[in-house]
């Protein structure tokens, strides 16, 4: 395989890729959210509801259903944060695996190889002092 003797690094990284791109929190998110906000519809159809067979106070009423809204409207903003991480880090992961299946098949890597770099670097920027800062497409970045 690679350049990592004795090791299994494709498995490695794979391993380290689950753990770091694990979903399940964010699903489990997005599912109590959506139950929350089935929860409050309902607590809001039934104040309607109310308001409509039973004469009551409105300013009461009023404040009753405002507040509904707001735990609605929070429930909904934390669906759609969980929705937007989900699909980031499902697109990350693919893309880290497409690289992490373009390496598998590479030997020991002796020479420049274009798509390996293209692959692995973001950004090179070079500094007024004459340093090199490089950014990695996972986000990290070290300057020489």
């Amino acid at each position: 395989m690679c350049c990592v003797k004795g090791l299994d690094w494709y498995q490695t990284c794979e391993s380290i890729l689950a753990k770091r791109c694990d979903i399940a929190a964010l699903i489990e998110q997005q599912t109590a959210s959506r139950a929350e906000m089935e929860i409050v519809a309902e607590l809001m159809q039934r104040c309607i509801l109310t308001n409509a067979q039973v004469a009551q106070d409105q300013a009461e009423y009023q404040r009753q259903y405002a507040e509904y809204e707001a735990r609605y409207d929070r429930a909904k903003a934390r669906l759609a944060e969980a929705e937007a991480r989900r699909e980031a880090m499902t697109a990350k992961r693919g893309r880290i695996m497409a690289y992490l299946d373009a390496l598998k098949g590479k030997d020991l890597i002796s020479g420049f190889d274009e798509a390996l770099w293209y692959g692995t670097v973001e950004q090179a920027r070079v500094k007024p002092d004459g340093r090199i800062a490089f950014i990695f497409r996972d986000g990290a970045r070290i300057e020489i």
